[in-house]
């Protein structure tokens, strides 16, 4: 059984964010994303990025990002959290969001994301955040069947546009209590992420 523990990302961390990233980017995201979206996808652009969110998260969205660790050595994953980007899920209640939750194959169906999950969710709940939702691809079965293992309610739906064409739609699950969050992460009901 493998050994998953999760600690808040520090600047160093950047890149190894980026390549696992790109790399989960590419793996779940080849069929349903056009080539040119998943092109601009680099690993260099990508450390910039995330030195700038690791560095600054906590004082522009009170957010946080962690990582998950495997056996504490082996990077397996990250998730960040901030407060809620759209306005229209927040005048909802769900104040929250989860920006992103990537893990490779070996973290996956290990527990570890849902302790990155109680992770962010402890952390929002420090931000007197009280519901979260996260956006995810409709096309992302096992993404979506792990938030509704979860307990996440579907609660809207958006088109993705790039150069005003249509590339994706995505789906947003939402809990409006961090507390049934934290219960169904710590309960290992099932065999989640």
């Amino acid at each position: 059984m493998l050994s998953i523990s999760v600690r808040q990302a520090h600047v160093d961390d950047a890149e190894s964010v980026a390549e696992l990233y790109v790399a989960i980017a590419n793996e779940i995201y080849a069929n349903v994303l056009p080539s040119r979206v998943l092109d601009t996808l680099t690993i260099e652009l990508g450390v910039e990025h995330w030195r700038r969110v690791i560095a600054k998260v906590d004082k522009i969205a009170r957010g946080k990002v962690y990582v998950a660790e495997i056996n504490a050595v082996t990077f397996a994953g990250f998730g960040y959290c901030s407060l809620q980007r759209a306005q229209n899920l927040t005048t909802r209640g769900f104040q929250g969001e989860v920006q992103s939750l990537y893990l490779t194959a070996s973290a996956r169906r290990n527990g570890g994301g849902r302790a990155l999950m109680a992770e962010m969710a402890a952390h929002l709940r420090q931000q007197n955040v009280r519901g979260v939702a996260c956006w995810v691809l409709r096309e992302d079965m096992a993404a979506r069947g792990f938030y509704e293992r979860l307990n996440g309610e579907l609660i809207e739906e958006r088109v993705i546009t790039m150069n005003n064409i249509s590339i994706c739609t995505e789906v947003a699950y939402g809990w409006t209590d961090l507390g049934i969050l934290a219960v169904a992460t710590s309960t290992g009901s099932g065999r989640l992420g």
